[in-house]
């Protein structure tokens, strides 16, 4: 296991997937602005909203793409990272969303105010991601362990 070049990744893929929603959210929002000639009053509002909603989705893409590219680097071995992501979409990511779509958000904690991003569902999507990165570093670890191991073995001959 290569825990420092899995750590570097890990790193890497968190700033990657803090920006991407910025970047990209941001600049649909500053093109909107421009091409619609946008009011201050609705400049505002949409500045309010990512104010009170953005944080859980910059938080949890930085989250999923820090735990796929630490899963894709961390075991021996070459592995892809759109494989890794796809991996962790499958198995935690899109349970997950089903789950949050029977239950339903978590309830707002104070009576009238509105529902704002919680630790508690930060941490509800979170348990999920990380015990699947886990898994697959261990699977792989474990996967070329044994490969390893029988490219090492001697190999009986007929003779």
């Amino acid at each position: 296991m290569n825990f420092k070049r899995g750590l570097i990744a890990g790193v890497i893929g968190t700033a990657t997937g803090a920006l991407l929603p910025i970047i990209l959210i941001g600049g649909y929002t500053l093109f909107y602005w421009f091409w619609h000639d946008s009011p201050a009053m609705d400049r505002e509002a949409d500045l309010a909203y990512w104010r009170t909603y953005g944080a859980g989705t910059v938080i949890g893409m930085a989250l999923f793409f820090g735990l796929s590219a630490w899963a894709t680097y961390t075991p021996p071995g070459k592995h892809r990272f759109v494989g890794t992501l796809g991996i962790l979409t499958l198995c935690s990511l899109l349970p997950m969303i089903f789950l949050d779509l029977i239950l339903g958000p978590s309830p707002p904690t104070h009576k009238g105010m509105e529902h704002q991003t919680d630790w508690s569902d930060i941490l509800f999507f979170s348990l999920p991601l990380l015990a699947v990165a886990c898994l697959i570093v261990l699977f792989r670890w474990f996967k070329f362990s044994d490969s390893e191991a029988t490219a090492a073995s001697p190999q009986s001959h007929p003779g």
